[in-house]
């Protein structure tokens, strides 16, 4: 994919007419951008809370107020429709900021996960050709800073770099002084059509795909889940999934500013922390990886802790046990849905319209359908896709490995682990798993994609044509599947 400077130079998303003319005529497709449809929402909650994260509250006039000072700000470092903005922020409250400001201008946005490092990192804001990119610091365990200064190098189209909570080094701006911009009027709104939206997926089938978003797709998945869940304006999410993904995006942003809920943002997942947030904030939903369910529901101070608010949990983004839904939904006295919505996007449509996953499903006599597989190469390790040829390619490159393959084993906590089986390279010691730790982080990779188990093989099942076997590798090593 070549690099694209302004996202308004790429082919634009092709509907049927058909199908544009449904959706106009249903009221999924209004017309309106995603921060005419906050504005209207601050109109009707001016003083309602917003955001809380930690102590702070965050009103939806505030948040409005904040996100037009940031957005001029932006459009003083000449950011205007059709540029890429990336940000790669933690769950914070300038997280959401930025994302609006990025609206307000008709700009796209461009979230990039955290925990990215120089590989993922530098591929993606290559791709997208972003202009402007927003870091903290540090975070965690990461210089951002230094980060991109490795990269900036590579990286042409990019001009400017806005540290958040932290002090700007040369060639930096500060969040502060970018954000307390005097607010213009002067800005044409934003067209529902156009691209506000630039997402990676997880690399399920190695490099990461963008997936593009307008304005009109955006705002209707979040209409779409006011039926699907029952949202009122008194809801309340618990958000620890990040900001960053498009489940941060869609319940945090997209659903407050169509329904005036609120979100409580929540930066590093703690399940004591959780489960004392809904009960002072009366938290009514969330949704998340069955690991998060599964923490809840397990906890110890569960039983101490006040949930009588908590209704809904909607779990996904990897399978499901049946039975933690039961057990889980009767320890939290709410109600969990198994949800289901795979993003590849290769392989595109059938003929006739439907999108083709990749994943494999039954439908039973009832008509509700059960998913019991997948054609994907990828491992699903607490609700994030792990790419097993990006892993594969990377582990190739060990001066000591002949050959590998990277398969998904179950795991009870994570719903998956990824598993490196090698064939060693003869004359070389044997590569131990922190080995391959060093070698993959050498390479750019960030840790949440590291194997957790190594095996070492003197060959592979393979078929007839010599390709390597994985059903029948998990089979060997107990992962069945």
């Amino acid at each position: 994919m070549p690099t694209i400077p302004r996202v308004t130079t790429a082919p634009a998303p092709t509907y049927r007419p058909a199908e544009a003319d449904r959706y106009r005529v249903e009221g999924w497709w209004r017309g309106e951008s995603i921060w005419d449809a906050f504005a209207a929402t601050v109109g009707r909650v001016r003083t309602k809370t917003a955001l809380v994260e930690g102590e702070a509250r965050t009103s939806f006039a505030a948040l409005a107020a904040m996100a037009e000072r940031l957005a001029g700000g932006l459009q003083g470092l000449g950011v205007g429709s059709g540029d890429v903005v990336a940000l790669q922020l933690p769950n914070w409250t300038e997280t959401v900021v930025a994302l609006l400001a990025v609206a307000r201008l008709g700009a796209v946005a461009n979230p990039v996960l955290p925990v990215y490092r120089r590989r993922e990192l530098g591929f993606i804001l290559g791709e997208s050709g972003a202009r402007v990119l927003f870091i903290p610091g540090r975070h965690r365990d990461c210089d951002h800073r230094a980060l991109i200064r490795d990269l900036r190098a590579e990286l042409p189209a990019l001009e400017h770099v806005v540290v958040v909570r932290d002090g700007a080094l040369a060639g930096e701006h500060e969040y502060g002084a970018l954000a307390g911009s005097e607010s213009s009027a002067d800005r044409a709104p934003a067209n529902a059509d156009a691209i506000a939206l630039l997402i990676y997926t997880s690399g399920t089938t190695a490099d990461a795909k963008g997936v593009l978003h307008s304005h009109e797709t955006l705002l209707a998945e979040a209409r779409s889940l006011g039926a699907v869940h029952e949202l009122v304006p008194t809801d309340t999410v618990l958000m620890p999934s990040p900001l960053t993904h498009i489940s941060g995006i869609v319940h945090a942003l997209l659903v407050p500013a169509v329904y005036g809920t609120t979100a409580v943002l929540l930066d590093r997942w703690e399940p004591g922390e959780a489960l004392a947030l809904v009960g002072r904030e009366r938290v009514t939903y969330m949704v998340g990886a069955p690991t998060f369910l599964r923490d809840l529901a397990e906890h110890p101070t569960l039983a101490s802790s006040d949930t009588s608010s908590f209704r809904l949990f909607s779990c996904g983004g990897a399978a499901v046990d049946p039975t933690l839904v039961r057990e889980s939904a009767a320890r939290l006295g709410c109600v969990v849905k198994r949800v289901y919505g795979p993003a590849l996007n290769a392989e595109a449509f059938t003929p006739d319209g439907w999108f083709r996953t990749g994943d494999l499903g039954a439908v039973d006599a009832a008509g509700a359908l059960r998913i019991t597989g997948r054609r994907k190469d990828i491992i699903i390790r607490k609700g994030e896709n792990i790419s097993a040829r990006e892993l594969e390619e990377l582990i190739a490159m060990h001066p000591a490995v002949a050959e590998v393959a990277v398969i998904g084993l179950p795991d009870t906590v994570a719903g998956e682990v990824a598993c490196a089986v090698l064939r060693p390279r003869p004359g070389t010691s044997l590569p131990t798993l922190a080995d391959l730790a060093a070698h993959l982080t050498d390479h750019g990779l960030s840790r949440r994609k590291l194997p957790e188990r190594l095996e070492l093989v003197a060959d592979f099942p393979r078929t007839a044509s010599g390709k390597i076997l994985k059903r029948a590798l998990r089979e060997q090593l107990g992962g069945g599947r």
